[in-house]
Protein backbone atom coordinates (compact mmCIF):
# COMPACT_ATOMS: atom_id res chain seq x y z
CA UNK A 1 0.00 0.00 0.00
CA UNK A 2 1.30 3.48 -0.77
CA UNK A 3 2.23 5.87 2.01
CA UNK A 4 -0.75 8.18 1.56
CA UNK A 5 -3.20 5.28 1.93
CA UNK A 6 -1.75 4.70 5.37
CA UNK A 7 -2.27 8.35 6.30
CA UNK A 8 -3.03 9.65 9.74
CA UNK A 9 -6.56 9.55 11.05
CA UNK A 10 -8.78 12.54 10.28
CA UNK A 11 -9.90 14.29 13.45
CA UNK A 12 -13.63 15.03 13.63
CA UNK A 13 -14.47 18.53 14.81
CA UNK A 14 -17.53 20.61 15.60
CA UNK A 15 -18.50 20.73 11.90
CA UNK A 16 -19.78 17.17 12.29
CA UNK A 17 -22.81 18.63 14.06
CA UNK A 18 -24.18 20.10 10.83
CA UNK A 19 -24.14 16.90 8.80
CA UNK A 20 -27.65 15.77 8.04
CA UNK A 21 -29.49 12.49 7.40
CA UNK A 22 -32.33 12.14 4.90
CA UNK A 23 -35.22 9.86 5.92
CA UNK A 24 -38.74 8.92 4.80
CA UNK A 25 -41.97 8.10 6.58
CA UNK A 26 -44.27 5.26 5.54
CA UNK A 27 -46.02 7.53 3.02
CA UNK A 28 -42.77 8.41 1.29
CA UNK A 29 -42.58 11.94 2.71
CA UNK A 30 -38.97 13.01 3.10
CA UNK A 31 -37.37 14.73 6.05
CA UNK A 32 -33.94 15.73 7.24
CA UNK A 33 -32.31 15.77 10.64
CA UNK A 34 -28.89 17.06 11.58
CA UNK A 35 -26.41 15.01 13.57
CA UNK A 36 -26.63 17.59 16.37
CA UNK A 37 -30.41 17.02 16.66
CA UNK A 38 -30.53 13.22 16.42
CA UNK A 39 -30.62 11.68 19.91
CA UNK A 40 -29.04 8.22 20.20
CA UNK A 41 -29.55 5.88 23.16
CA UNK A 42 -26.16 4.83 24.56
CA UNK A 43 -27.00 3.57 28.01
CA UNK A 44 -29.51 3.60 30.82
CA UNK A 45 -31.20 6.96 30.40
CA UNK A 46 -28.22 8.25 28.44
CA UNK A 47 -29.22 10.12 25.27
CA UNK A 48 -26.47 11.77 23.24
CA UNK A 49 -26.72 13.64 19.97
CA UNK A 50 -25.16 11.67 17.14
CA UNK A 51 -22.45 14.32 16.77
CA UNK A 52 -21.56 14.08 20.46
CA UNK A 53 -21.63 10.27 20.28
CA UNK A 54 -19.17 10.36 17.36
CA UNK A 55 -16.86 12.79 19.17
CA UNK A 56 -17.03 10.51 22.22
CA UNK A 57 -16.17 7.52 20.01
CA UNK A 58 -13.19 9.45 18.67
CA UNK A 59 -11.95 9.88 22.25
CA UNK A 60 -12.48 6.16 22.89
CA UNK A 61 -10.43 5.23 19.82
CA UNK A 62 -7.61 7.48 21.05
CA UNK A 63 -7.86 5.91 24.51
CA UNK A 64 -7.84 2.41 22.98
CA UNK A 65 -4.66 3.19 21.04
CA UNK A 66 -2.90 4.48 24.16
CA UNK A 67 -3.99 1.45 26.19
CA UNK A 68 -3.03 -0.98 23.40
CA UNK A 69 0.49 0.43 23.15
CA UNK A 70 0.98 0.31 26.92
CA UNK A 71 -0.43 -3.22 27.26
CA UNK A 72 1.67 -4.49 24.36
CA UNK A 73 4.84 -3.59 26.25
CA UNK A 74 3.60 -5.41 29.36
CA UNK A 75 2.41 -8.50 27.50
CA UNK A 76 5.58 -8.79 25.41
CA UNK A 77 7.63 -8.72 28.60
CA UNK A 78 5.98 -12.05 29.52
CA UNK A 79 7.34 -13.90 26.46
CA UNK A 80 10.63 -15.06 28.04
CA UNK A 81 8.71 -16.57 30.97
CA UNK A 82 6.42 -18.53 28.67
CA UNK A 83 9.29 -19.75 26.53
CA UNK A 84 10.92 -21.20 29.65
CA UNK A 85 7.65 -22.83 30.77
CA UNK A 86 7.04 -24.46 27.40
CA UNK A 87 10.59 -25.79 27.29
CA UNK A 88 9.65 -28.09 30.21
CA UNK A 89 5.85 -28.11 30.79
CA UNK A 90 5.93 -31.18 33.05
CA UNK A 91 8.65 -29.69 35.22
CA UNK A 92 6.67 -26.46 35.51
CA UNK A 93 3.47 -28.31 36.43
CA UNK A 94 5.26 -30.34 39.11
CA UNK A 95 6.64 -27.12 40.60
CA UNK A 96 3.07 -25.74 40.61
CA UNK A 97 1.90 -28.82 42.50
CA UNK A 98 4.72 -28.45 45.02
CA UNK A 99 3.78 -24.82 45.70
CA UNK A 100 0.11 -25.73 46.19
CA UNK A 101 0.85 -28.56 48.65
CA UNK A 102 -1.05 -28.15 51.93
CA UNK A 103 -2.74 -25.03 50.58
CA UNK A 104 -5.95 -25.71 52.52
CA UNK A 105 -4.07 -25.49 55.82
CA UNK A 106 -2.64 -22.04 55.11
CA UNK A 107 -4.20 -18.79 56.42
CA UNK A 108 -6.68 -17.06 54.09
CA UNK A 109 -4.32 -14.28 52.93
CA UNK A 110 -1.46 -16.71 52.28
CA UNK A 111 -3.76 -19.05 50.35
CA UNK A 112 -4.83 -16.22 48.04
CA UNK A 113 -1.22 -15.17 47.54
CA UNK A 114 -0.30 -18.71 46.47
CA UNK A 115 -3.34 -18.95 44.14
CA UNK A 116 -2.16 -15.82 42.33
CA UNK A 117 1.50 -16.83 42.04
CA UNK A 118 1.97 -20.64 42.03
CA UNK A 119 2.19 -20.78 38.20
CA UNK A 120 4.51 -17.75 37.84
CA UNK A 121 8.28 -18.06 37.50
CA UNK A 122 9.30 -15.08 39.60
CA UNK A 123 8.11 -11.82 41.16
CA UNK A 124 8.26 -9.92 37.85
CA UNK A 125 6.04 -12.50 36.12
CA UNK A 126 3.56 -12.25 39.00
CA UNK A 127 3.68 -8.43 39.03
CA UNK A 128 2.87 -8.10 35.32
CA UNK A 129 -0.09 -10.50 35.61
CA UNK A 130 -1.36 -8.60 38.65
CA UNK A 131 -1.11 -5.33 36.66
CA UNK A 132 -3.07 -6.84 33.77
CA UNK A 133 -5.73 -8.13 36.18
CA UNK A 134 -6.06 -4.70 37.78
CA UNK A 135 -6.48 -3.24 34.29
CA UNK A 136 -9.18 -5.83 33.47
CA UNK A 137 -11.17 -4.84 36.56
CA UNK A 138 -10.49 -1.09 36.48
CA UNK A 139 -13.85 0.64 36.57
CA UNK A 140 -15.65 -2.68 37.04
CA UNK A 141 -19.19 -2.53 38.35
CA UNK A 142 -20.11 -5.07 41.00
CA UNK A 143 -17.96 -7.06 43.39
CA UNK A 144 -15.82 -10.04 42.46
CA UNK A 145 -14.59 -12.41 45.12
CA UNK A 146 -10.79 -12.65 45.54
CA UNK A 147 -10.91 -16.32 44.51
CA UNK A 148 -12.75 -15.57 41.27
CA UNK A 149 -10.35 -12.71 40.57
CA UNK A 150 -7.54 -15.27 40.88
CA UNK A 151 -9.35 -17.41 38.26
CA UNK A 152 -9.57 -14.38 35.93
CA UNK A 153 -5.85 -13.82 36.39
CA UNK A 154 -5.19 -17.47 35.53
CA UNK A 155 -7.22 -16.95 32.33
CA UNK A 156 -5.18 -13.82 31.52
CA UNK A 157 -1.98 -15.82 31.97
CA UNK A 158 -3.37 -18.41 29.54
CA UNK A 159 -4.25 -15.95 26.76
CA UNK A 160 -0.92 -14.12 27.06
CA UNK A 161 0.97 -17.42 26.79
CA UNK A 162 -1.06 -19.01 23.98
CA UNK A 163 -1.38 -15.85 21.87
CA UNK A 164 2.16 -14.51 22.24
CA UNK A 165 3.25 -15.81 18.82
CA UNK A 166 0.10 -14.79 16.92
CA UNK A 167 1.06 -12.18 14.29
CA UNK A 168 -1.04 -9.02 14.06
CA UNK A 169 -0.92 -6.42 11.28
CA UNK A 170 -0.95 -3.70 13.95
CA UNK A 171 2.18 -5.21 15.60
CA UNK A 172 0.28 -5.10 18.87
CA UNK A 173 -0.02 -8.05 21.23
CA UNK A 174 -2.84 -10.36 20.11
CA UNK A 175 -4.00 -10.78 23.74
CA UNK A 176 -5.11 -7.13 23.85
CA UNK A 177 -8.36 -7.85 21.99
CA UNK A 178 -9.78 -10.44 24.42
CA UNK A 179 -8.46 -8.49 27.40
CA UNK A 180 -10.20 -5.26 26.32
CA UNK A 181 -13.40 -7.08 25.36
CA UNK A 182 -13.50 -8.74 28.80
CA UNK A 183 -12.78 -5.37 30.43
CA UNK A 184 -15.89 -4.05 28.69
CA UNK A 185 -17.90 -6.89 30.23
CA UNK A 186 -16.51 -6.14 33.71
CA UNK A 187 -17.16 -2.39 33.40
CA UNK A 188 -20.80 -3.11 32.67
CA UNK A 189 -21.43 -5.16 35.76
CA UNK A 190 -21.14 -8.64 34.25
CA UNK A 191 -19.83 -11.52 36.32
CA UNK A 192 -17.16 -14.15 35.75
CA UNK A 193 -19.56 -16.26 33.63
CA UNK A 194 -19.29 -13.54 30.98
CA UNK A 195 -15.82 -12.15 31.70
CA UNK A 196 -13.83 -15.41 31.55
CA UNK A 197 -15.28 -16.77 28.25
CA UNK A 198 -14.79 -13.31 26.73
CA UNK A 199 -11.14 -13.47 27.81
CA UNK A 200 -10.65 -16.94 26.36
CA UNK A 201 -12.82 -16.73 23.22
CA UNK A 202 -9.94 -16.57 20.70
CA UNK A 203 -7.71 -19.31 22.14
CA UNK A 204 -9.16 -22.41 20.45
CA UNK A 205 -9.24 -20.87 16.96
CA UNK A 206 -5.83 -19.20 17.23
CA UNK A 207 -4.03 -22.23 18.65
CA UNK A 208 -5.70 -24.59 16.18
CA UNK A 209 -4.84 -22.29 13.26
CA UNK A 210 -1.15 -22.34 14.20
CA UNK A 211 -1.17 -26.15 14.47
CA UNK A 212 -3.05 -26.45 11.15
CA UNK A 213 -0.53 -24.20 9.39
CA UNK A 214 2.26 -26.49 10.57
CA UNK A 215 0.34 -29.60 9.46
CA UNK A 216 -0.30 -28.24 5.96
CA UNK A 217 3.25 -26.96 5.43
CA UNK A 218 4.73 -30.30 6.53
CA UNK A 219 2.43 -32.08 4.09
CA UNK A 220 3.44 -29.70 1.29
CA UNK A 221 7.05 -30.86 1.55
CA UNK A 222 5.94 -33.86 -0.48
CA UNK A 223 6.98 -33.37 -4.15
CA UNK A 224 3.71 -35.05 -5.15
CA UNK A 225 2.01 -31.65 -4.65
CA UNK A 226 3.71 -30.42 -7.83
CA UNK A 227 3.66 -26.64 -8.24
CA UNK A 228 2.50 -26.24 -4.62
CA UNK A 229 5.24 -28.41 -3.11
CA UNK A 230 7.33 -26.46 -0.61
CA UNK A 231 4.96 -23.49 -0.50
CA UNK A 232 3.53 -21.83 2.59
CA UNK A 233 -0.08 -22.46 3.56
CA UNK A 234 -1.25 -18.97 2.60
CA UNK A 235 0.15 -19.45 -0.93
CA UNK A 236 -1.94 -22.49 -1.86
CA UNK A 237 -5.66 -22.64 -2.80
CA UNK A 238 -8.16 -22.99 0.05
CA UNK A 239 -9.54 -26.19 -1.48
CA UNK A 240 -6.09 -27.80 -1.32
CA UNK A 241 -5.75 -26.77 2.32
CA UNK A 242 -9.09 -28.42 3.03
CA UNK A 243 -8.07 -31.60 1.20
CA UNK A 244 -4.95 -31.84 3.35
CA UNK A 245 -6.94 -31.23 6.56
CA UNK A 246 -9.43 -33.93 5.55
CA UNK A 247 -6.55 -36.33 4.90
CA UNK A 248 -5.60 -35.85 8.57
CA UNK A 249 -9.11 -35.18 9.86
CA UNK A 250 -8.95 -37.48 12.89
CA UNK A 251 -5.76 -35.81 14.11
CA UNK A 252 -7.28 -32.38 13.39
CA UNK A 253 -10.49 -33.10 15.32
CA UNK A 254 -8.65 -34.69 18.23
CA UNK A 255 -6.22 -31.78 18.52
CA UNK A 256 -9.08 -29.26 18.41
CA UNK A 257 -10.82 -31.05 21.28
CA UNK A 258 -7.49 -31.40 23.06
CA UNK A 259 -7.17 -27.59 23.08
CA UNK A 260 -10.72 -27.27 24.43
CA UNK A 261 -10.05 -29.71 27.27
CA UNK A 262 -6.63 -28.18 27.98
CA UNK A 263 -8.39 -24.88 28.74
CA UNK A 264 -11.03 -26.68 30.79
CA UNK A 265 -8.51 -28.64 32.88
CA UNK A 266 -6.38 -25.53 33.49
CA UNK A 267 -9.38 -23.70 34.97
CA UNK A 268 -10.56 -26.80 36.86
CA UNK A 269 -7.06 -27.43 38.21
CA UNK A 270 -7.10 -23.91 39.64
CA UNK A 271 -10.61 -24.07 41.10
CA UNK A 272 -10.02 -27.39 42.86
CA UNK A 273 -7.84 -25.50 45.37
CA UNK A 274 -10.67 -23.12 46.29
CA UNK A 275 -12.56 -23.60 49.55
CA UNK A 276 -15.66 -25.66 48.67
CA UNK A 277 -14.68 -26.09 45.00
CA UNK A 278 -17.94 -27.92 44.20
CA UNK A 279 -19.73 -24.55 44.40
CA UNK A 280 -17.97 -23.49 41.19
CA UNK A 281 -18.52 -26.59 39.08
CA UNK A 282 -21.77 -25.43 37.44
CA UNK A 283 -20.16 -22.07 36.62
CA UNK A 284 -17.19 -23.85 35.03
CA UNK A 285 -19.60 -25.94 32.96
CA UNK A 286 -21.29 -22.75 31.69
CA UNK A 287 -17.96 -21.04 31.00
CA UNK A 288 -16.84 -23.93 28.80
CA UNK A 289 -20.22 -24.15 27.03
CA UNK A 290 -20.03 -20.44 26.20
CA UNK A 291 -16.43 -20.81 25.05
CA UNK A 292 -17.35 -23.67 22.71
CA UNK A 293 -20.16 -21.58 21.19
CA UNK A 294 -17.88 -18.54 20.70
CA UNK A 295 -15.22 -20.61 18.90
CA UNK A 296 -15.87 -20.80 15.16
CA UNK A 297 -15.19 -24.07 13.37
CA UNK A 298 -13.35 -24.08 10.04
CA UNK A 299 -16.36 -25.56 8.22
CA UNK A 300 -18.65 -22.76 9.45
CA UNK A 301 -19.31 -19.69 7.35
CA UNK A 302 -19.56 -16.38 9.20
CA UNK A 303 -23.32 -16.57 8.67
CA UNK A 304 -23.69 -20.08 10.08
CA UNK A 305 -21.52 -19.10 13.05
CA UNK A 306 -23.70 -16.07 13.89
CA UNK A 307 -26.86 -18.11 13.37
CA UNK A 308 -25.58 -20.60 15.94
CA UNK A 309 -24.88 -17.80 18.42
CA UNK A 310 -28.22 -16.06 17.94
CA UNK A 311 -30.41 -19.18 17.74
CA UNK A 312 -28.64 -22.01 19.61
CA UNK A 313 -30.21 -25.44 19.40
CA UNK A 314 -30.99 -26.54 22.96
CA UNK A 315 -30.91 -30.23 22.06
CA UNK A 316 -27.69 -30.17 20.03
CA UNK A 317 -25.71 -33.34 20.68
CA UNK A 318 -21.96 -33.47 21.10
CA UNK A 319 -19.72 -35.70 19.03
CA UNK A 320 -17.86 -38.42 20.94
CA UNK A 321 -14.15 -38.92 21.51
CA UNK A 322 -12.20 -41.87 22.81
CA UNK A 323 -10.71 -41.20 26.26
CA UNK A 324 -7.35 -42.68 25.29
CA UNK A 325 -7.05 -40.28 22.31
CA UNK A 326 -7.90 -37.30 24.47
CA UNK A 327 -5.30 -38.35 27.02
CA UNK A 328 -2.68 -38.48 24.25
CA UNK A 329 -3.42 -34.80 23.61
CA UNK A 330 -3.34 -33.86 27.31
CA UNK A 331 -0.36 -35.84 28.65
CA UNK A 332 2.28 -33.50 27.18
CA UNK A 333 0.76 -30.72 29.31
CA UNK A 334 -0.50 -32.45 32.46
CA UNK A 335 1.60 -35.21 34.11
CA UNK A 336 -1.52 -36.26 36.05
CA UNK A 337 -3.79 -36.08 32.97
CA UNK A 338 -5.72 -39.30 33.77
CA UNK A 339 -6.82 -38.29 37.25
CA UNK A 340 -7.44 -34.66 36.34
CA UNK A 341 -9.51 -35.53 33.28
CA UNK A 342 -11.61 -38.13 35.07
CA UNK A 343 -12.35 -35.73 37.93
CA UNK A 344 -13.27 -32.96 35.47
CA UNK A 345 -15.58 -35.21 33.46
CA UNK A 346 -17.50 -36.33 36.55
CA UNK A 347 -17.65 -33.02 38.39
CA UNK A 348 -17.95 -30.45 35.56
CA UNK A 349 -18.26 -31.76 32.01
CA UNK A 350 -21.10 -34.15 32.87
CA UNK A 351 -22.56 -31.82 35.51
CA UNK A 352 -26.16 -32.17 34.31
CA UNK A 353 -26.07 -35.93 33.73
CA UNK A 354 -28.04 -38.16 36.08
CA UNK A 355 -29.02 -41.80 36.12
CA UNK A 356 -32.33 -40.79 34.53
CA UNK A 357 -30.86 -38.70 31.72
CA UNK A 358 -29.33 -35.29 31.13
CA UNK A 359 -30.99 -32.20 32.59
CA UNK A 360 -30.08 -28.54 32.63
CA UNK A 361 -31.60 -25.32 33.90
CA UNK A 362 -33.36 -23.74 30.92
CA UNK A 363 -32.89 -20.30 32.41
CA UNK A 364 -29.12 -20.78 32.50
CA UNK A 365 -29.04 -22.06 28.91
CA UNK A 366 -30.92 -18.94 27.74
CA UNK A 367 -28.69 -16.64 29.75
CA UNK A 368 -25.61 -18.31 28.29
CA UNK A 369 -26.90 -17.52 24.78
CA UNK A 370 -27.09 -13.80 25.60
CA UNK A 371 -23.69 -13.94 27.33
CA UNK A 372 -22.26 -15.30 24.07
CA UNK A 373 -23.91 -12.52 22.05
CA UNK A 374 -22.64 -9.86 24.45
CA UNK A 375 -19.10 -11.24 24.24
CA UNK A 376 -19.33 -11.09 20.43
CA UNK A 377 -20.61 -7.50 20.56
CA UNK A 378 -17.69 -6.45 22.76
CA UNK A 379 -15.30 -8.26 20.42
CA UNK A 380 -16.77 -6.47 17.37
CA UNK A 381 -16.46 -3.11 19.14
CA UNK A 382 -12.77 -3.62 19.90
CA UNK A 383 -11.99 -4.98 16.42
CA UNK A 384 -13.64 -1.89 14.94
CA UNK A 385 -11.54 0.46 17.05
CA UNK A 386 -8.29 -1.33 16.29
CA UNK A 387 -8.44 -1.29 12.46
CA UNK A 388 -6.43 1.90 12.14
CA UNK A 389 -5.28 3.00 8.67
CA UNK A 390 -1.94 4.16 10.06
CA UNK A 391 -1.28 0.59 11.24
CA UNK A 392 -1.61 -0.83 7.73
CA UNK A 393 -5.36 -1.53 7.41
CA UNK A 394 -6.49 -0.44 3.94
CA UNK A 395 -9.89 1.11 3.28
CA UNK A 396 -11.27 -2.13 1.69
CA UNK A 397 -10.16 -4.17 4.72
CA UNK A 398 -11.75 -1.60 7.02
CA UNK A 399 -14.93 -1.64 4.94
CA UNK A 400 -15.10 -5.39 5.40
CA UNK A 401 -14.07 -5.57 9.07
CA UNK A 402 -15.72 -2.44 10.47
CA UNK A 403 -18.46 -1.95 7.88
CA UNK A 404 -20.05 -5.07 6.44
CA UNK A 405 -19.45 -7.36 9.43
CA UNK A 406 -21.03 -4.84 11.80
CA UNK A 407 -23.94 -4.16 9.44
CA UNK A 408 -24.74 -7.86 9.02
CA UNK A 409 -24.31 -8.78 12.69
CA UNK A 410 -26.30 -5.82 14.03
CA UNK A 411 -29.25 -6.41 11.71
CA UNK A 412 -29.29 -10.11 12.61
CA UNK A 413 -29.15 -9.22 16.31
CA UNK A 414 -31.96 -6.67 16.06
CA UNK A 415 -34.09 -9.23 14.22
CA UNK A 416 -33.57 -11.57 17.17
CA UNK A 417 -34.37 -8.91 19.76
CA UNK A 418 -37.68 -8.13 18.05
CA UNK A 419 -38.80 -11.66 18.86
CA UNK A 420 -40.34 -12.32 22.27
CA UNK A 421 -37.79 -14.00 24.50
CA UNK A 422 -36.73 -14.67 28.05
CA UNK A 423 -35.57 -11.49 29.82
CA UNK A 424 -32.09 -11.66 31.32
CA UNK A 425 -29.61 -9.13 32.66
CA UNK A 426 -27.47 -9.73 29.57
CA UNK A 427 -30.37 -9.16 27.14
CA UNK A 428 -31.26 -5.92 28.95
CA UNK A 429 -27.65 -4.73 28.67
CA UNK A 430 -27.61 -5.45 24.93
CA UNK A 431 -30.90 -3.66 24.27
CA UNK A 432 -30.32 -0.66 26.53
CA UNK A 433 -26.58 -0.10 26.47
CA UNK A 434 -24.85 -1.89 23.61
CA UNK A 435 -27.03 -2.12 20.52
CA UNK A 436 -26.05 1.34 19.23
CA UNK A 437 -22.38 1.44 20.23
CA UNK A 438 -21.05 -0.70 17.35
CA UNK A 439 -23.19 1.37 14.93
CA UNK A 440 -21.60 4.60 16.13
CA UNK A 441 -18.12 3.01 16.15
CA UNK A 442 -18.51 1.77 12.56
CA UNK A 443 -19.98 5.11 11.39
CA UNK A 444 -17.01 6.95 12.91
CA UNK A 445 -14.57 4.80 10.92
CA UNK A 446 -16.59 5.24 7.70
CA UNK A 447 -16.71 9.04 8.07
CA UNK A 448 -12.97 9.06 8.71
CA UNK A 449 -12.33 7.14 5.47
CA UNK A 450 -14.69 9.33 3.43
CA UNK A 451 -12.85 12.44 4.56
CA UNK A 452 -9.45 10.82 3.91
CA UNK A 453 -10.35 9.49 0.45
CA UNK A 454 -11.80 12.83 -0.64
CA UNK A 455 -8.85 14.81 0.66
CA UNK A 456 -6.03 12.57 -0.60
CA UNK A 457 -7.33 11.00 -3.81
CA UNK A 458 -10.76 11.76 -5.28
CA UNK A 459 -11.43 15.35 -4.28
CA UNK A 460 -14.32 16.75 -2.28
CA UNK A 461 -16.42 17.38 -5.41
CA UNK A 462 -16.51 13.65 -6.21
CA UNK A 463 -17.43 12.73 -2.63
CA UNK A 464 -20.18 15.38 -2.53
CA UNK A 465 -21.57 14.02 -5.81
CA UNK A 466 -21.77 10.50 -4.32
CA UNK A 467 -23.36 11.87 -1.14
CA UNK A 468 -26.02 13.53 -3.31
CA UNK A 469 -26.57 10.28 -5.23
CA UNK A 470 -26.95 8.21 -2.06
CA UNK A 471 -29.54 10.65 -0.74
CA UNK A 472 -31.59 10.01 -3.89
CA UNK A 473 -31.01 6.26 -3.53
CA UNK A 474 -32.27 6.28 0.08
CA UNK A 475 -35.69 7.24 -1.23
CA UNK A 476 -35.96 4.18 -3.48
CA UNK A 477 -37.17 0.69 -2.61
CA UNK A 478 -33.73 -0.69 -3.47
CA UNK A 479 -32.24 0.96 -0.39
CA UNK A 480 -34.24 -1.43 1.79
CA UNK A 481 -33.55 -4.68 -0.05
CA UNK A 482 -30.81 -6.76 -1.62
CA UNK A 483 -30.07 -5.56 -5.10
CA UNK A 484 -27.90 -7.64 -7.44
CA UNK A 485 -25.08 -6.07 -9.43
CA UNK A 486 -25.66 -5.06 -13.03
CA UNK A 487 -28.71 -2.88 -12.52
CA UNK A 488 -28.57 0.88 -12.91
CA UNK A 489 -27.26 2.93 -10.02
CA UNK A 490 -23.97 3.22 -8.19
CA UNK A 491 -24.97 1.27 -5.11
CA UNK A 492 -26.61 -1.93 -6.34
CA UNK A 493 -24.73 -5.15 -5.68
CA UNK A 494 -22.59 -3.96 -2.76
CA UNK A 495 -23.95 -6.53 -0.29
CA UNK A 496 -23.34 -9.22 -2.94
CA UNK A 497 -19.74 -8.04 -3.24
CA UNK A 498 -19.11 -8.32 0.48
CA UNK A 499 -21.01 -11.60 0.62
CA UNK A 500 -18.39 -13.07 -1.72
CA UNK A 501 -15.57 -11.70 0.46
CA UNK A 502 -17.21 -13.06 3.62
CA UNK A 503 -17.52 -16.52 2.06
CA UNK A 504 -13.82 -16.57 1.24
CA UNK A 505 -13.40 -14.99 -2.20
CA UNK A 506 -10.69 -12.62 -1.05
CA UNK A 507 -9.84 -11.79 -4.68
CA UNK A 508 -12.87 -9.49 -4.61
CA UNK A 509 -11.14 -7.56 -1.83
CA UNK A 510 -7.92 -7.43 -3.85
CA UNK A 511 -9.85 -5.99 -6.81
CA UNK A 512 -11.49 -3.40 -4.56
CA UNK A 513 -8.02 -2.28 -3.43
CA UNK A 514 -7.39 -1.08 -7.01
CA UNK A 515 -10.63 0.94 -7.34
CA UNK A 516 -10.75 4.09 -5.25
CA UNK A 517 -13.94 5.16 -6.99
CA UNK A 518 -15.61 1.89 -5.95
CA UNK A 519 -14.28 2.29 -2.41
CA UNK A 520 -15.96 5.71 -2.29
CA UNK A 521 -19.29 4.24 -3.47
CA UNK A 522 -19.17 1.57 -0.76
CA UNK A 523 -18.22 4.11 1.91
CA UNK A 524 -21.14 6.46 1.26
CA UNK A 525 -23.55 3.50 0.93
CA UNK A 526 -22.45 1.96 4.23
CA UNK A 527 -22.62 5.39 5.87
CA UNK A 528 -26.25 5.70 4.73
CA UNK A 529 -27.06 2.22 6.08
CA UNK A 530 -25.51 2.94 9.49
CA UNK A 531 -27.24 6.33 9.69
CA UNK A 532 -30.55 4.62 8.91
CA UNK A 533 -29.95 2.05 11.64
CA UNK A 534 -29.66 5.01 14.04
CA UNK A 535 -32.23 7.50 12.75
CA UNK A 536 -35.35 5.34 12.42
CA UNK A 537 -35.31 3.93 16.00
CA UNK A 538 -34.91 7.53 17.23
CA UNK A 539 -37.84 8.76 15.13
CA UNK A 540 -40.02 5.84 16.27
CA UNK A 541 -39.06 6.48 19.92
CA UNK A 542 -39.99 10.17 19.53
CA UNK A 543 -43.34 9.14 18.00
CA UNK A 544 -44.04 6.78 20.89
CA UNK A 545 -43.18 9.37 23.50
CA UNK A 546 -45.18 12.19 21.90
CA UNK A 547 -48.26 10.18 20.89
CA UNK A 548 -48.28 7.36 23.45
CA UNK A 549 -47.98 4.47 20.99
CA UNK A 550 -47.52 1.05 22.56
CA UNK A 551 -46.15 -0.68 19.47
CA UNK A 552 -43.48 0.31 16.95
CA UNK A 553 -45.87 -0.57 14.13
CA UNK A 554 -48.14 2.34 15.11
CA UNK A 555 -45.45 4.89 14.27
CA UNK A 556 -45.41 6.70 10.93
CA UNK A 557 -41.85 5.39 10.45
CA UNK A 558 -40.67 1.89 9.61
CA UNK A 559 -37.67 0.24 11.22
CA UNK A 560 -34.82 0.13 8.71
CA UNK A 561 -33.51 -3.23 7.63
CA UNK A 562 -32.10 -4.66 4.38
CA UNK A 563 -34.62 -7.26 3.26
CA UNK A 564 -33.01 -10.53 2.25
CA UNK A 565 -29.74 -9.91 4.09
CA UNK A 566 -29.59 -13.00 6.25
CA UNK A 567 -28.11 -16.51 6.40
CA UNK A 568 -29.62 -17.15 2.96
CA UNK A 569 -26.82 -15.00 1.49
CA UNK A 570 -24.64 -18.10 1.59
CA UNK A 571 -26.90 -19.81 -0.93
CA UNK A 572 -26.38 -16.93 -3.39
CA UNK A 573 -22.73 -17.88 -3.88
CA UNK A 574 -20.88 -21.04 -4.86
CA UNK A 575 -17.71 -19.83 -3.11
CA UNK A 576 -17.95 -22.36 -0.30
CA UNK A 577 -18.37 -25.20 -2.79
CA UNK A 578 -15.31 -24.04 -4.73
CA UNK A 579 -13.28 -24.11 -1.51
CA UNK A 580 -14.20 -27.72 -0.84
CA UNK A 581 -15.74 -26.99 2.56
CA UNK A 582 -18.06 -29.98 2.13
CA UNK A 583 -14.95 -32.19 2.18
CA UNK A 584 -14.41 -31.48 5.86
CA UNK A 585 -15.84 -33.88 8.45
CA UNK A 586 -15.21 -31.57 11.42
CA UNK A 587 -16.48 -32.45 14.88
CA UNK A 588 -17.53 -30.28 17.81
CA UNK A 589 -14.79 -28.81 20.04
CA UNK A 590 -16.51 -30.05 23.18
CA UNK A 591 -17.17 -33.78 23.00
CA UNK A 592 -18.57 -36.62 25.01
CA UNK A 593 -15.68 -38.74 26.24
CA UNK A 594 -16.12 -42.50 26.16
Amino acid sequence: MDGAAKGARTMLDESIRNRFITYQDKEGREGRIRYKDLLVELGEGRLLTLSDALLEEQAKVQEFNQIANRLTRKIEALTPFYDRIEADPHGHYQECERRRADLASKPYAKRLQVLNTYYTLDAEHARILADLTRHLLSGAEGDHSPHLISLMQRAIDMICRVMRNIPRKSKRAAAIHPLEAARGAARNGLRELSIIPTLLHDIIEEKLDLWTEGLIERELRDPAYGEYAGKRMKDVPVQLRHRIIQKHIDAYNDHASGIFFEIALTLFDHVRYFPSPHRYHESLHSIMDILAALSRRRDMSYYAYLQGLLYPKPDATLDTMDRSRLLEELRPIFPNAERLLDDYLVQVHNFYETGLGEYSAKEEVRRNAFREILAKLLDRLNNTRDMDRSLGFSIPKRLYGTGFKNIFFLQALEDKLRRPSFNTEERRLIEVKFINKPKVAALYQILDDIEFLGREFLGREMMEFLEHEIDRYRCTRNFRRLTPPGRSGYFNGLIYLFNEITLGRKQSLVELEKRRDKQAEVLVAFKAVLESYLVYPALIREDQESQGFLRHSQSEYRTYRIEGMGPGLEARSDARKEQGVELLAIKSFSRRVS
